[in-house]
């Protein structure tokens, strides 16, 4: 087996090519909705809402999803996915009337894709969980499905042209039974060797002490109180049992828990007050892009912009949501912040954008407010999965990847008939704009409200940090330890700086899941 780090650069390009092959194809609908409408002569509703059953459930499903990946295990739901995807787009080439294209191409390839995004997700994570560069391997898993969209998107176009609609179905097939195997090699193992190095570190813990005692005099002096922080919460954690596979790694399928346990975890997640606050976010904000993904370019129409010009504002919008993804994947381990307040942040874009939509209506302004909407929606796509991690980490890698799919899901689904029926009712966007900027208001003050609730059920006289619940250790250079309790936001967070590199240790305890991560410990060199 190549060694650890070069497996985790594998199971990200693995992860990224799922997502290529889960976002590509389901989301270029478009490139079928003209072909469908003249050989089926359907009305535009009803070849419209093939594609938006397809898009919806693609996100909705990851709830079911999760349950069946807690039972059989992530990478057999991934196969899974693949396989009813494909077939999906197999036998949309032979219908005979577009009904039945909600059975193959709406039901069937968009529950395969749901699958295989949700999977892709839980498996990457059941890596980077807790790892310095989670921000990175997300990021760049969220750049996997924008390049789908833009790359498959010309590839249809022309097969439609010179083959017809029928081939591009089955070309589709074949190209996600290659593209799928493809990714989904990797994860053929799961991180056995991270949990191996976790146990044994657990196992002995004082053999951290004993190694830092072999450090020379200027050494021990710059890292005494790091090794009597770290080697204290490791002894508090020693007689907690350890599971190596536990419900966190259920990749392969050893994190099954039993029917009450599962109930038991519902129960926590149905009653958990920052799964609420940040679902309705995530549903909300992702109402508002509903707008740009849907009714953008009959926004630009309707202030008379000519073809050309929208189609240039659509290719620099697209761009600068990849270039917001890329700066996630750049500097996003760096922050010294939760997640969650990247999401609040293109959110507060979103509805100042939306404001300034109501009054502008130049090609200038168009070009130049695509821009800051591009780059907020690439912000929250690539931080949500990090965010997710950071909050419900604890509950599993199914739970952290549910959380924003269903919220996009339900996101799309409401989006698409509000602004519709708005623009039907008064023949322009003006009000649903003023909708997006509440839509976006309100998802703001939902995800900000997420560390308040836990400033405010923090337990009395309990100092930031009690628990144990993270410890991180970062490899930056020579600086003295930081302790930030001040950080009101971050409760269970200690960051402990350190020169020189510390084994892994991980830690699942049994306590009761809670937000930011309670009941984990993560020392990363």
């Amino acid at each position: 087996m190549p060694p650890l780090g070069n497996r985790k650069i594998l199971v990200v390009a693995g992860a990224t090519l799922l997502y290529f092959v889960s976002n590509g194809p389901v989301l270029n609908y478009n490139v079928f909705f003209v072909d469908f409408q003249k050989e089926f002569k359907d009305s535009a509703v009803f070849t419209g809402w093939v594609g938006a059953t397809s898009v919806s459930l693609h996100c909705c499903i990851a709830p079911v999803g999760a349950a069946l990946a807690s039972r059989f295990g992530h990478f057999r739901l991934l196969v899974a996915g693949i396989a009813l995807e494909s077939a999906g787009f197999l036998l949309t080439s032979f219908i005979p009337s577009l009904a039945y294209g909600y059975l193959t191409l709406g039901a069937m390839a968009g529950i395969g894709a749901g699958f295989v995004l949700l999977a892709a997700s839980s498996l990457l994570l059941d890596w980077y969980s807790g790892d310095a560069s989670c921000c990175r391997a997300t990021g760049t898993l969220s750049i996997g499905g924008a390049l789908g969209i833009m790359g498959l998107g010309p590839l249809l176009n022309k097969t439609n042209a010179v083959w017809g609609w029928r081939n591009s179905q089955r070309l589709l097939t074949g190209l996600v039974l290659l593209l799928g195997t493809v990714g989904a090699l990797p994860f053929l193992r799961s991180p056995e060797a991270r949990r191996k190095q976790a146990g044994a570190a657990l196992q002995t813990p004082g053999k951290m002490r004993s190694e830092l005692e072999t450090c020379s005099g200027d050494e021990k002096e710059r890292l005494g109180p790091v090794s009597d922080e770290v080697v204290a919460v490791a002894d508090d954690c020693k007689d907690i049992p350890h599971d190596p596979g536990g419900a966190r790694l259920s990749g392969d399928g050893e994190g099954r828990g039993s029917r009450s346990g599962g109930t038991q975890t519902l129960k926590k997640l149905l009653l958990n007050a920052d799964m609420w606050l940040f679902v309705s976010s995530i549903t909300s904000a992702q109402l508002g892009w509903a707008f740009v993904l849907i009714n953008f370019s009959s926004f630009m129409r309707g202030i008379q912009l000519s073809t050309e010009q929208i189609s240039l504002t659509l290719v620099v919008l697209g761009a600068s949501e990849v270039g917001g993804k890329l700066v996630f994947v750049l500097f996003g381990d760096r922050l010294c912040c939760l997640k969650l307040y990247i999401i609040a942040a293109t959110s507060v874009c979103g509805a100042v954008t939306a404001g300034f939509q109501t009054v502008c209506s130049t090609f200038q302004h168009m070009i130049a407010l695509s821009v800051v909407w591009g780059t907020a929606r690439g912000g929250i796509y690539g931080a949500c999965l990090a965010a997710s991690d950071e909050l419900f980490s604890a509950f599993g890698s199914g739970v952290v990847t549910s959380a924003p799919l269903t919220g996009f899901g339900l996101g799309i689904l409401i989006g698409s008939s509000v602004t519709g029926a708005l623009y039907d009712l008064t023949g322009d966007y003006r009000l649903s704009l003023f909708i997006l900027m509440a839509s976006f208001s309100f998802s703001t003050v939902s995800m900000l409200l997420i560390p308040v609730h836990k400033r405010m059920t923090r337990s009395p006289g309990r100092p930031p940090g009690a628990g144990a619940a993270t410890a991180r250790c970062a490899n930056v250079g020579p600086t003295d330890t930081t302790d930030e309790p001040a950080k009101e936001d971050m409760p269970m967070v200690r960051t402990v700086r350190t020169p020189t590199p510390i084994p892994d240790i991980h830690v699942d305890t049994e306590s009761e899941p809670s937000s930011y991560g309670q009941g984990t410990l993560a020392c990363e060199a």
